[in-house]
Parts: C-alpha cells; sequence; structure tokens
C-alpha cells in the first residue's frame, strides 16, 4: 500500500508544481497555457485514477474510498477552476475548447502509458 500512495503523492505533487510553473511562465500566451493545463490535469487525473484501481484491487473498497475522497478534495482545492471534464469545452463550441479537449484526450492516453511503464 505504500507504494502505491508513494506513487500517487509523488505524481500529485509534480503535476502540481508542473502547473504552477506553467501558470507563472511569462513565455507562454494565455491560450497555450490553458490547453496545456487541461492535458496535464487529465494526465494527473489518468495516472492517479489507474493507481487508485490498484488500491481497490489490493487493499479493498474502504482504503480506496478514503483516498477517492482525498483525491476529489485535492482537486477542489488544488485545481485552480480547471474541470477534468470535457463537456463544457466541447459545448463551447470554438476552436479552443477543442483543442483543449484534444489536450486532455493526449494527457489521459499518456497517463496509461506512463503508469504501464511504472507497474
Amino acid at each position: 500500500m505504500l507504494s502505491s500512495l508513494s506513487i500517487i503523492i509523488s505524481h500529485i505533487l509534480l503535476l502540481h508544481l508542473a502547473r504552477k510553473a506553467l501558470k507563472n511562465s511569462p513565455k507562454v500566451s494565455e491560450s497555450v497555457k490553458d490547453v496545456l493545463l487541461c492535458g496535464i490535469c487529465a494526465f494527473e487525473l489518468g495516472c492517479v485514477a489507474l493507481e487508485q484501481g490498484v488500491l481497490m484491487e489490493q487493499y479493498g473498497l474502504a482504503i480506496w474510498a478514503v483516498s477517492l475522497i482525498l483525491v476529489v478534495i485535492w482537486q477542489v482545492a488544488g485545481w485552480d477552476g480547471v474541470s477534468p471534464s470535457p463537456t463544457g469545452h466541447i459545448l463551447e463550441g470554438s476552436t479552443l475548447g477543442f483543442l483543449r479537449v484534444g489536450s486532455m484526450l493526449v494527457g489521459s492516453l499518456l497517463s496509461y502509458r506512463h503508469m504501464t511503464t511504472i507497474w
């Protein structure tokens, strides 16, 4: 269980630092930042959700439920309004919205590939 928790916490912390560095970067335009932040958040969500599946499979529903509650609290508090749902971006109907959705798709697919290398 300790290895799964360390994987979850390390991904959350490292990706939080990446989001923070991206937000504070003056060299990147706001629209590009927005697209990249959506991809990073989708990547984080994918990595953490896949590792939570390992927690549930090996340690049971109670451990998984506690980790799920803590991760959701983190997403609300730490993501600064970025949503992991593509629905709002699709309904927006703009080019930027569809770029965000594409970035989220790429981030989530990369998270699966990344986690398979860790496992």
